[in-house]
């Protein structure tokens, strides 16, 4: 019978070669260590699709040959052949359930991580977060940096949709993919693919069930006005310039009106449809930060324009438009004529988030006030 070949780890085996090992005693380690080889040769190539076809090959080269040689009228023994045989045959069936446990395994291994990535960005050059078909956005622009350095299609989706012209001291996003960079050092590598008014801070991996959007819990947005009569040039893109005083005491007496779980409809625009206009606001306050008045406001969720909608409104209270406690009259009237203007996007940041149930990221303090160099410019 003619020989075959059968590549094990490119070290060729002769088949005839093993049936001649099987036959004799004195070889048993031999035939041990090629059967050995060739169970490993299988798990190797368990996702080829190669490896049934060439242990098929080796194994019915070898009966063949046991076939041929019984028909010559060889001496032969059968019974232990058939324990070889047998013992053989049990080593394959046991590699299948190996081979199968280590699919399964590298699979859970090899499976996209889920990684929250934490950054902050000026939204002056961009139409909000949201991909937009013919408009530059924040999220389209990070989607393309990620996509790049990691050479794989990702899908990145944020804790929130800040309009155009809207900043993000702090923002949260997650994605999916297959990455092999250490998180310490995934930041400065996305960074390197990003434009300069978008920065990654942070990142680490997270639960699968971890969405930046539906598993946070709390946000805050953060108001600049920048009282006065000669505007700052630099500031025109990061604050609201109002060139008359304001009463910020009266504008915090406002404020407490908003503060619980109350209808919102006198302070939004209408948009995406929803369900309920109903939110919870845990804090709104008024201060001065500098030069600065700050209007901060936390709650469950917003409605759309509801910041700036009530940015305007307490903006009306520190002129004297109206009372602080006719607050209390414009949200019961659920009519947004009787609230004061949407005031526009570029006072606007996204400044706190809280994710109660995510210990991975602590360590980022994304609940903590910003207290860095510059406040919230």
């Amino acid at each position: 019978m003619p020989r075959e070949l059968v590549p094990v780890f490119l070290v060729p085996v002769d088949a005839d070669f093993f049936v001649d090992a099987f036959l004799e005693d004195e070889v048993d380690f031999f035939v041990a260590a090629n059967v050995v080889l060739h169970l490993l040769s299988l798990l190797s190539y368990h996702k080829t699709g190669k490896n049934a076809t060439q242990t098929v090959a080796f194994f019915r080269g070898g009966l063949y040959s046991i076939r041929d040689r019984v028909a010559a009228g060889e001496n032969c023994c059968f019974l232990p052949v058939l324990q070889k045989i047998f013992f053989s045959i049990s080593g394959i069936v046991h590699t299948f359930v190996i081979a199968a446990c280590y699919t399964y395994l590298s699979g859970k291994e090899l499976c996209p991580l889920n990684i929250a990535i934490i950054l902050s960005y000026d939204g002056t050059a961009y139409h909000g977060w949201q991909t937009q078909r013919n408009a530059s956005s924040v999220q389209q622009t990070v989607t393309e940096g990620i996509t790049e350095l990691l050479g794989q299609p990702v899908s990145v989706s944020g804790v929130g949709r800040t309009d155009a012209g809207v900043h993000a001291r702090r923002y949260v996003a997650n994605f999916h993919a297959d990455c092999t960079i250490p998180m310490d050092r995934l930041p400065l590598a996305i960074n390197a693919h990003l434009p300069m008014d978008i920065a990654v801070s942070g990142a680490t991996v997270v639960p699968e069930s971890f969405d930046a959007r539906f598993s946070c819990t709390r946000k805050e947005y953060t108001y600049l006005i920048r009282p006065g009569r000669i505007r700052d040039p630099f500031a025109v893109s990061r604050s609201y310039f109002y060139p008359y005083p304001l009463d910020v005491a009266a504008m915090q007496q406002a404020a407490q009106h908003f503060i619980g779980r109350q209808d919102f409809a006198a302070v939004r625009s209408m948009g995406t449809p929803v369900k309920s206009t109903v939110r919870e606001i845990f804090t709104c306050s008024v201060d001065t930060l500098g030069s600065y008045v700050r209007i901060r406001v936390s709650a469950d969720g917003f409605l759309y324009n509801m910041v700036r909608a009530i940015s305007g409104t307490l903006l009306y209270a520190g002129q004297g438009k109206f009372p602080p406690e006719d607050i209390r009259r414009i949200l019961d009237s659920c009519d947004r004529e009787q609230a004061g203007p949407t005031l526009p996007p570029q006072g606007l940041y996204m400044s706190r988030l809280w994710y109660e149930d995510t210990p991975e990221l602590d360590p980022f303090r994304l609940s903590e006030e910003w207290n860095g160099s510059g406040g919230l410019l």
